[in-house]
């Protein structure tokens, strides 16, 4: 009798443990690939892309004016790092809003902001 007790408490505990580990999971990796635009371009401007020769801060600018660093290589490196996912190279909107934010970096750069 004590054994089925046993294996019923142990049964229990892991049928409401393993929800909440396939739940943490989940949330990790969505929360892995949820970079927008903006947030993309800030994360190379502070240089965390330097490793993958994605220069940060002035050399970054000077790398997108020279066209050395295009919206394509940030997503590169963020894929790179697990925080894009592979298939946002063919989101023609994506593209584009990255290459605004790097547009906008550039400018206020220039404008001495």
């Amino acid at each position: 009798m004590r054994q089925w007790i046993m294996a019923g408490i142990f049964s229990l505990t892991l049928a409401t443990s393993f929800p909440a580990v396939a739940n943490a999971q989940t949330e990790t990796k969505t929360q892995q690939f949820s970079l927008n635009p903006h947030q993309l371009v800030s994360l190379a401007r502070q240089g965390t892309f330097r490793e993958l020769d994605i220069p940060g801060y002035s050399k970054l600018i000077a790398g997108y004016r020279t066209s050395s660093i295009e919206a394509e290589d940030l997503m590169r490196a963020a894929i790179e790092t697990n925080r894009l996912l592979p298939n946002i190279l063919s989101d023609r909107s994506f593209i584009s809003a990255v290459e605004f934010e790097l547009q906008r970096l550039a400018h206020d750069a220039g404008a001495g902001n």
